[in-house]
């Protein structure tokens, strides 16, 4: 197509749709993608949302240049998350964190309150990013998204409660309270790794199986991960209660707290950076809590 050939049957001032189109296709459609207004980038298996189209970097220019008419150009549905996210924050700190701050043996404990509080909500945080990362995945290999949300909680709650149940019986093999915790979280982190690279290389290789088979490499892959992210809430809790019972309640609180945020920043962040990303935030979390469990028992 020549350049003359443009802006016949859509009038323009400039070809826009013309030039936009040999941006794209030249060499330099990364430095378009970067300027351009919106997000357009090709939508992919790590970050499958072809309606993300939003710049935070383009909303001033839209509410500048268009001051009534700003809101009809934007993404509704992912300036409604944010203000979701906001209002989850809100409101988990109102009735969930304010009532357990003002309590009086909550008050009265005077140390091991911060690392308590980061530690539990690193792992409410860390547990519900990894399970929204896994229910996407989960829905790619099954190729239904009932069933892959069905397969990631049942894979999820099944195997946690299981790992619950018997982190007492694997303190056993640590020498120091807070070793479970640093075993769990090493197993969390290797076996995450694991996974993670597995589902990035060999996905094309896993999803040739029937949907029978599929729904069992699902269970099989949340099992042993599952497992292991079930031992550091009860473990953490049992050294409260030994050290500082009135925390008990509050940690649950914190944890409750970051239950209902996690899940809303979650899908913030998927949106944003993808799922394989949003694993390795989760991953972090993960290792950062073992890291902050040692303040609560030296």
């Amino acid at each position: 197509m020549k350049p003359e050939e443009a802006n016949l049957y859509h009038a323009l001032e400039q070809p826009v749709y013309y030039e936009s189109a040999r941006q794209l296709l030249s060499p330099q459609y990364q430095t378009f993608y970067r300027n351009y207004a919106y997000n357009i980038r090709p939508a992919n298996d790590d970050r499958p949302y072809f309606f993300d189209f939003f710049k935070w970097s383009s909303l001033p220019h839209m509410i500048r240049t268009m001051p009534r008419r700003w809101l009809p150009f934007s993404e509704w549905g992912y300036l409604v998350l944010v203000a979701t996210l906001l209002q989850a924050v809100l409101a988990s700190a109102l009735f969930i964190l304010l009532p357990l701050w003002i309590a009086r043996p909550v008050r009265a404990v005077r140390s091991r309150k911060l690392p308590a509080l980061v530690y539990f909500l690193l792992l409410g945080l860390a547990y519900m990013f990894l399970e929204m990362g896994f229910i996407q995945k989960m829905t790619l290999l099954i190729g239904h998204p009932v069933f892959g949300v069905a397969v990631t909680l049942v894979g999820f709650l099944l195997f946690s409660g299981c790992g619950s149940a018997l982190s007492a019986r694997l303190s056993r093999l640590a020498k120091t309270p807070n070793g479970i915790i640093w075993l769990a979280v090493s197993a969390i982190v290797i076996i995450g790794l694991i996974e993670i690279t597995l589902l990035a290389f060999s996905f094309d290789l896993l999803v040739g199986f029937s949907r029978p088979i599929r729904i069992l490499l699902g269970l099989g892959l949340t099992a042993p991960l599952a497992f292991f992210m079930g031992m550091p809430f009860p473990t953490g809790l049992k050294i409260l209660h030994a050290r500082a019972t009135p925390l008990v309640p509050w940690a649950w609180g914190v944890n409750g707290f970051a239950s209902v945020t996690g899940a809303v920043l979650g899908t913030f962040l998927a949106i944003s950076l993808g799922f394989t990303t949003l694993a390795f935030i989760a991953l972090a979390c993960y290792f950062l809590a073992a890291a902050i469990s040692k303040q609560i028992c030296p």
